[in-house]
């Protein structure tokens, strides 16, 4: 147990050197769907969750991530095009198509949900509801009140760390599927993406495609170690370790306040969610099939 403590406590402290930001559904779904598409594919899994990595990038270039992150959701065809019959590659680029705006995963949270908020996506149609629980706490309901835009990707990332946690009831071994994606992806993938992306900054895809592994590898660890409570804890604390430095300097809150926020509102999305998350992921899992169906290797 006492291993377990300082791990977490590691765990916790390396992802707080990333800076959060609202994105459709979470590394677990997205392994998730991937497992589901394809099996236990190691690269296929962890070309699923790769098109995030930039997601926590907010140093200079500042012009990187916005752009990258475009590239990597939206233009996701570039990948597979550049795979050229190469299987290793093929299943990389399959799991990064798994994952966009493009025929992927995120299109039904973020853009038009399968059975559950059809106009917004559904981790945005539930966001929004959380959204306005939460102003229970005086913090929060003023951070609403002056940045209506900031407290709803608040909700969203909380909606998104419960619909990760709850994915554990419907798989209970997705952790180690994180983990072992991330440690057995294919060594050509970074120098490979930079290959395929380039941008005068993209010497920095080998070097944040490594964090985001190392972090993945984590994530997993998290996943596959602790129970659901101990879940909303750690990834509350995560939360709370990013405020300070995601909220507006006029909007600060104390770190109890945003973690007491944080574990609340992941409870409550995951009581928002539990009913409808199940549906909504096996639907999406048939949507991006379908939509992949001619990517064949």
């Amino acid at each position: 147990m006492k291993k377990k403590w300082v791990v977490g406590l590691t765990l916790v402290s390396m992802l707080a050197i990333f800076t959060v930001n609202a994105y459709p559904w979470g590394s677990a779904v997205h392994v998730y769907v991937a497992f589901k598409l394809k099996g236990f594919d190691p690269n296929v899994m962890y070309g699923a969750m790769a098109p995030d990595c930039f997601n926590y990038y907010f140093d200079p270039p500042y012009e990187a991530r916005p752009t990258l992150y475009g590239q990597f959701h939206n233009n996701p065809i570039a990948l597979w095009d550049a795979a050229a019959g190469d299987p290793v590659k093929q299943a990389l680029a399959y799991g990064f198509l798994s994952h966009g705006h493009v025929g992927g995963a995120d299109t039904t949270a973020h853009l038009a949900g399968a059975h559950f908020g059809k106009k917004d996506g559904y981790v945005i149609d539930k966001a929004k509801i959380l959204d306005n629980i939460l102003t229970k706490f005086p913090e929060y309901r003023m951070l609403k009140a002056k940045y209506p835009e900031v407290s709803l990707e608040v909700a969203h990332n909380l909606v998104e760390n419960a619909i990760d946690i709850l994915i554990k009831r419907v798989d209970p071994q997705i952790g180690q599927k994180i983990q072992l994606a991330a440690i057995l992806r294919d060594p050509i993938f970074p120098d490979w993406l930079a290959s395929v992306y380039v941008y005068p900054f993209s010497y920095l895809i080998p070097v944040v495609e490594d964090a985001f592994c190392g972090m993945m590898i984590g994530y997993g660890w998290l996943f596959d170690s602790y129970s659901e409570p101990d879940l909303v804890y750690w990834l509350s604390q995560q939360m709370a370790g990013f405020a300070g430095s995601f909220l507006p300097p006029d909007a600060q809150i104390p770190y109890e306040t945003a973690f007491a926020i944080a574990k609340y509102g992941t409870e409550k999305a995951m009581t928002i969610c539990q009913g409808t998350f199940s549906k909504e992921i096996e639907a999406t899992v048939k949507y991006v099939e379908s939509n992949l169906a001619g990517y064949i290797y």
